[in-house]
């Protein structure tokens, strides 16, 4: 508590506080309050100073603040990645270099702003680019730095010999020789103050190999020595052209291989000799001839003055000539044709000499052609006949002639023999044959054919006439030989037949009801025979005999059957029974039905055909009355069996109470009227009833009488 207005107040924490400053006048007070805050000054620390070697960031380490809120500032032309926090990243700009200062700055809005920099000393780092090494075929390589900043210099990492740099190693293109064959590594590094960078490359140095093949030459065969010299690295032969396949033993790395292939021709041959990245390569021509094998092919007997040579080429080329003979050869189309024609101008024996050349290598064959004069064979035309024999006729003209079978399914006979020009052949089976007329001058011959048909004679068989009801019959003809075919001969309608007209079983449609002749024809090559059917076709009746009846009690009814066609119909009772008026009708009047069903048949018939339906009469039941009064007022005067009317032979037998027959009537009319067997009037009581019918269907109960 202070007395004084004017005081000096100190807290020992931070904080908002509320003084009271209050004024008393004897019994009188007043008072006022304020409010005083206790803000805590900004402390602000940036970090160290440190220098940047070629890099695109900087993150700040160890910065620290409290009580306000982060600014960072810069003299340079980068940017935060976050102006707000203790540590950020900051991005150079741009080609900005030397010394960089970040301020960072502590706001608090009470207080003063506190602040701390840091400075970064930034220098471009080198990049080193050693460029590319490679492979080379001597001792000197040019190397391919590419420089970044600062200054480079080439070293030698690896290998055995020494290296040289010319002009010197701070070339970044300068050109290093070695002393010894083998693989380098070199680097180029890269210095800019206090930065460096290196880059390294693999140089290898080999030997120039200088391939030798040595020389090529002709082979007349598959195989060749070749003779290749060695000098460096290893050697490989391969085949740069030719059409075939090459093999090489031992191996195609032995310089003194043989090499064999499987196509004769022309090759060119490459011997490769490859150390490490350096080759070197010599070709040879090797030519591979086949080794002609003359086949001259035979000589032969000749029918004229001109003979086809048949030599059978191997290789290279080939030439005929004459070897002996007394005439002049001429050769087409020239004599190098293996299948030359020679022609000689006098009939005799000759020789011919077939020789091949192929390179260097040769072959020849002689072969004998003999000339002599044609026979000219010549045979009437061919013919078709009937049967199992036919004639032939052949017009001789010098030497012997003989008829022989070429082809044809059986054996032949020759009447009067087969060295007649003209004779009879049989057969022994039918088909097509080919005969040959041969007639022979000592080794020459001529032969002429002919073709003879032999056609079994068809014996057509249609099956049998036939009625159908019906458009549709199938048809029966029995096959022979040779191609069958129907047709129709008469009838007034339309004829269709399936599946074709050549089915022996074929099915026939006709439009029209008719009788119709149907025509089955067999051919066997000129050759036929037919056979005749006659088949009727009738319309078929639908028998329709009207629609089933029932009623309560057996009674008269007409029946309601219909006829399809002009023909007739006929009623039959099937069960049951019924009285048929007239079973001819088709509306006849019926009677007597049986209880129950009673079946009748209604048959329609068409000439041959006919159908038939069923119709049913019911008869649901007999009404018999329990109470007669046979009192002569004419009322209920008789024992009445409704139902039984139209019924045949109703037996009722009437019994007493204690079982004793007292009326019978084996063929009840409903006339029974309370009367013993001897007509004598029965007392009133009750009675028992036993109703038998014709079906054998019984009825049994009791009935009252009364007067």
């Amino acid at each position: 508590m202070s007395t004084s207005g004017n005081t000096t107040v100190t807290t020992s924490t931070y904080g908002t506080y509320v003084y009271q400053w209050t004024i008393t006048n004897g019994a009188c007070v007043s008072s006022d309050n304020i409010t005083v805050n206790y803000n805590q000054s900004p402390i602000s620390y940036a970090g160290e100073d440190e220098t940047i070697c070629g890099s695109s960031s900087y993150t700040v380490t160890g910065s620290t603040s409290s009580n306000g809120n982060i600014v960072w500032s810069t003299s340079g032309t980068g940017t935060f990645n976050d102006t707000s926090i203790d540590n950020p990243t900051y991005n150079f700009g741009i080609g900005e270099s030397g010394v960089i200062t970040l301020t960072k700055t502590v706001e608090n809005p009470s207080c003063s702003s506190a602040s701390d920099d840091i400075n970064i000393t930034f220098t471009a780092g080198p990049s080193a680019n050693a460029g590319i090494g490679g492979s080379e075929c001597d001792l000197d390589f040019t190397l391919s730095a590419t420089t970044s900043i600062g200054i480079g210099t080439w070293t030698k990492i690896s290998g055995l010999g020494n290296a040289v740099f010319n002009p010197n190693a701070n070339t970044p293109n300068a050109a290093v020789t070695v002393d010894v064959y083998d693989t380098y590594q070199f680097a180029w590094t890269e210095v800019n103050d206090a930065c460096t960078d290196s880059d390294t490359i693999s140089v290898s140095f080999y030997q120039q190999p200088l391939a030798d093949a040595g020389v090529g030459g002709d082979e007349c065969d598959f195989d060749y020595n070749l003779l290749a010299r060695e000098s460096f690295g290893i050697g490989t032969w391969t085949k740069i052209s030719g059409s075939g396949n090459l093999t090489f033993s031992p191996n195609e790395n032995a310089p003194n291989a043989i090499v064999t292939t499987d196509t004769y021709g022309s090759y060119k041959l490459r011997w490769t000799e490859v150390n490490g990245y350096c080759t070197d390569y010599d070709e040879i021509i090797v030519n591979f001839y086949q080794q002609p094998i003359a086949n001259a092919g035979v000589g032969g007997d000749e029918c004229d003055l001109n003979f086809t040579f048949s030599a059978i080429p191997s290789a290279g080329s080939g030439k005929w000539t004459q070897v002996s003979g007394s005439g002049i050869s001429t050769f087409f189309p020239n004599n190098s044709s293996p299948k030359a024609t020679v022609s000689v101008n006098a009939y005799g024996s000759y020789q011919y000499l077939w020789s091949e050349t192929n390179g260097n290598c040769t072959d020849s064959k002689i072969i004998d052609v003999n000339f002599y004069e044609q026979p000219i064979a010549n045979t009437r035309s061919s013919g078709n006949v009937c049967g199992l024999t036919y004639t032939v006729e052949a017009i001789p003209s010098f030497g012997d002639g003989i008829w022989t079978k070429v082809s044809g399914p059986g054996n032949v006979s020759f009447i009067p023999n087969s060295i007649s020009s003209n004779c009879e052949l049989t057969v022994d089976s039918y088909g097509t044959y080919s005969f040959r007329w041969t007639e022979n001058n000592g080794t020459c011959f001529s032969s002429d054919e002919i073709i003879v048909n032999f056609y079994e004679q068809p014996l057509a068989n249609a099956g049998y006439s036939a009625e159908q009801c019906g458009l549709e019959y199938s048809l029966e003809a029995n096959p022979s030989v040779g191609l069958g075919v129907w047709k129709k001969i008469s009838g007034v309608g339309n004829v269709q037949f399936i599946p074709n007209s050549n089915s022996p079983n074929a099915l026939i449609k006709v439009d029209t009801y008719d009788t119709y002749q149907i025509m089955w024809t067999e051919t066997s090559g000129n050759c036929s025979d037919s056979d005749i059917v006659e088949i009727t076709f009738q319309e078929q009746p639908i028998a329709n005999a009207g629609t089933d009846i029932k009623m309560e009690f057996a009674e008269k009814v007409e029946l309601n059957a219909v006829l399809s066609t002009t023909g007739t119909g006929q009623w039959t009772v099937l069960s049951g029974s019924a009285n048929l008026y007239d079973e001819f009708t088709a509306t006849t009047s019926v009677d007597q039905l049986g209880l129950g069903e009673n079946i009748l048949r209604w048959t329609e018939t068409n000439q041959f055909c006919s159908d038939y339906d069923d119709v049913k009469l019911s008869v649901d039941n007999l009404f018999i009355p329990s109470v007669i009064t046979p009192n002569g007022d004419g009322k209920n005067e008789f024992f009445v069996i409704r139902g039984t009317e139209s019924l045949e032979e109703v037996h009722l037998t009437i019994f007493n109470r204690n079982g004793i027959e007292i009326f019978t009537d084996s063929n009840y009319n409903n006339n029974w009227y309370g009367l013993d067997r001897n007509g004598n009037e029965l007392i009133p009581d009750t009675y028992f009833y036993v109703l038998k019918l014709k079906t054998n269907k019984v009825f049994k109960g009791c009935i009252v009488l009364k007067r």
